[in-house]
């Protein structure tokens, strides 16, 4: 019987462009792509508009409507490159502070990470314990969040909450704004005050990195801590019939495209080349390189730490929902019952 359409969430950035070809290709076009920012996407998954969609990873823990779909995704091991907080000049002492409280807590992750190498969940719940009632002597600049992506976001409280400890941080995130779209698809800022250190993600990331004095890129301080990848999104699902019907397209899909960007990544530039704002091309090449689509245990190791971090830095009771969901997508997973097994 012929496979039927799909509606499938799509987000419309250079990092899925690889992907996004590769998918048209095999399926001769049959499936109908919904485009929209990652916040949408993830939106459209629980209301049941699409029902399957690389979405922000933090999505699947947020909404018990939603579930992995196949280990495929959007992950880096180091620098990502369009996903960072950007500071002017005006945060060097604060960036210094970032700088010495990454070696601290690099420290506390290798210890933590040696003490329960097979429980994440007591990884996260050792660091927070030994870092949340710290008092760090840091001007904490004002924050300028972006509104399309709730898995940058999430990182970034937990970043922040790490850095400069739990209250700290609750008083800089009560105070950050929200940058809001304008007609022309420009963004401008609700903060009228001093120049802000910026959340930006993205397509708007690549081309605005002149723009600051120094970046934390969020894939680069991950990997620092935790020597593991972060994933950006996941490919999850409301509906699991279609997903399953779509499992072997996306995942043969995935496997081409990520082969083929690294050696032959000219095949899939856009004819019009992509510009950042200060005139220079945009190296595609050098950007898809680090771009991992498929997905491997030590990913899901790295995505678990991350939903646990998240769960004590926002003040989340642990319960036997969030266990039993733990256990499921690792069984999902690699097959096994212990949690994010390395």
């Amino acid at each position: 019987m012929p496979q039927k359409p799909a509606q499938i969430g799509w987000i419309p950035y250079l990092n899925l462009l690889p992907l996004r070809y590769e998918i048209a290709r095999l399926s001769g076009g049959l499936h109908n792509l919904v485009c929209g920012h990652p916040r949408s996407v993830n939106r459209w998954l629980t209301e049941g508009v699409v029902q399957v969609a690389p979405a922000s990873s933090i999505a699947l823990f947020k909404s018990t409507e939603l579930e992995m779909a196949f280990p495929i995704g959007i992950a880096c091991e180091g620098p990502v490159q369009s996903v960072y907080l950007g500071l002017s000049r005006h945060h060097e002492d604060f960036y210094d502070v970032v700088c010495e409280r990454q070696t601290i807590l690099r420290e506390r992750f290798r210890e933590a990470l040696t003490v329960f190498p097979d429980d994440v969940r007591q990884v996260s719940q050792a660091v927070w314990s030994r870092t949340r009632q710290e008092r760090v002597n840091a001007p904490a600049p004002h924050l300028e969040l972006t509104p399309n992506s709730a898995a940058s976001t999430a990182l970034t409280k937990v970043l922040i909450s790490l850095w400069l400890g739990e209250d700290a941080a609750t008083r800089l995130f009560a105070k950050a704004t929200v940058s809001a779209p304008v007609a022309n698809g420009e963004l401008i800022s609700r903060n009228l005050g001093s120049q802000p250190m910026e959340l930006v993600i993205g397509d708007e990331a690549l081309q605005r990195r002149h723009e600051f004095w120094k970046i934390l890129d969020l894939g680069q301080v991950w990997f620092e801590l935790t020597q593991l990848p972060f994933v950006f999104a996941l490919w999850q699902t409301s509906s699991p019939e279609h997903a399953a019907g779509l499992k072997y397209l996306v995942t043969e899909a995935a496997s081409i495209a990520q082969a083929r960007m690294r050696v032959e990544p000219h095949d899939y530039f856009p004819e019009i080349g992509p510009v950042a704002g200060d005139g220079k091309k945009i190296d595609l090449a050098a950007y898809w390189n680090v771009i991992q689509y498929k997905l491997s245990q030590r990913h899901l190791r790295s995505l678990l730490l991350y939903y646990s971090l998240f769960q004590q830095t926002s003040g989340r009771e642990s319960d036997e929902v969030t266990s039993e969901r733990f256990v499921r997508w690792n069984k999902t997973w690699i097959g096994v019952d212990s949690v994010a097994r390395a």
